[in-house]
């Protein structure tokens, strides 16, 4: 890091108190990181644009600080520092605005509720939903889920997703199991245990799929597709059944994010082998996402992997017993 960039920073903790510390991407127990993973800079409260601009041109990326510019402080910022280790902070928390036509910052509220099926986001968990939040407020900003969102919400217009975003509340679900809950038209939302153990794009892309809940879609197929309609692609394997087969024989997956269909960047590889076109490729409210495809006949024993838009999911081990003579 130069000594330019080290100082600015230094300047910068010492006025807002800010520490840049890493996220823990994922539990042991899953093991499974985004290919995109980044460190995060959790925020105590909103700095003012300039002040970003500055820490922003200290660090060597006049581009993001032309954009900052422009869009009034409004995005998502990256800081990329030019010297060695290429360390990347990305600073999640889009400052609060209250003029027209800014989305605000998505809350996640530090107060208790009486609610039975949700609770205040612990502590702990507070980094890890902040990344998720800054993550989901990027994709909102874009005119395709903007535009899905007028398209699939009764009566929606374009401001239908900023409305959304706007009144939007985080908390964690009492129990396990659900994944995701939200009031239907109203602005509450949730995630549970199990969603935040696999990681923040996960996280993310369930409070995706409840902002639809949030705007009123019909169904529950047109909330799972706001999330490839924000390209927040985050495939999880949750089993594959049998663990060993012989190359021919077919296997179920199921999980995550897999997307509603098999796209053509969308693939199915058994120790690195491509499985072609699966048999089925579905999505489920209840279920998940499941898929049955036949072992390749070129594969060999190792990981199998579901690929959503040429995002890898987590590896699962597989074995590939001989073909029966």
């Amino acid at each position: 890091m130069n000594a330019h960039l080290k100082t600015k920073q230094a300047k910068v903790r010492r006025r807002r108190r800010v520490v840049i510390r890493e996220e823990q991407p994922l539990e042991a127990s899953v093991g499974y990181a985004h290919p995109t993973a980044v460190r995060v800079a959790p925020a105590p409260r909103a700095w003012r644009a300039e002040e970003l601009m500055r820490l922003q041109r200290g660090a060597g990326n006049r581009a993001v600080g032309r954009l900052l510019g422009r869009a009034g402080a409004a995005l998502p910022l990256v800081m990329m520092a030019p010297s060695r280790g290429r360390e990347q902070a990305v600073l999640t928390w889009p400052l609060r605005r209250a003029q027209r036509g800014v989305l605000q910052r998505i809350d996640i509220p530090r107060v208790e509720t009486a609610d039975p099926d949700w609770k205040k986001v612990p502590d702990e968990h507070l980094a890890r939903v902040r990344a998720a939040v800054g993550i989901v407020h990027q994709k909102v900003q874009s005119k395709r889920l903007i535009t899905y969102f007028r398209d699939n919400a009764p009566g929606g217009t374009l401001n239908t997703l900023k409305e959304v975003s706007d009144r939007a509340q985080v908390w964690e679900l009492r129990r396990e199991g659900s994944q995701g809950m939200a009031t239907v038209g109203g602005s509450d939302m949730a995630y549970d245990t199990f969603i935040y153990r696999i990681g923040r794009w996960q996280i993310a892309a369930t409070l995706l799929h409840e902002m639809g809940h949030l705007a009123s879609f019909p169904t529950e197929e047109q909330c799972e597709q706001a999330i490839d309609a924000g390209r927040v692609y985050a495939p999880f394997i949750r089993s594959v059944r049998p663990r060993q087969a012989a190359p021919g024989e077919e296997v179920t997956i199921s999980g995550l994010s897999f997307g509603p269909r098999q796209e053509s960047t969308d693939r199915i590889t058994f120790g690195g082998a491509d499985a072609g076109r699966a048999a089925t490729w579905e999505w489920q409210h209840d279920g998940g996402g499941t898929i049955r495809v036949r072992v390749p006949t070129n594969a060999e024993s190792g990981p199998v992997v579901v690929e959503n838009n040429r995002i890898p999911s987590n590896q699962v081990p597989f074995r590939v017993t001989p073909s029966a003579p």
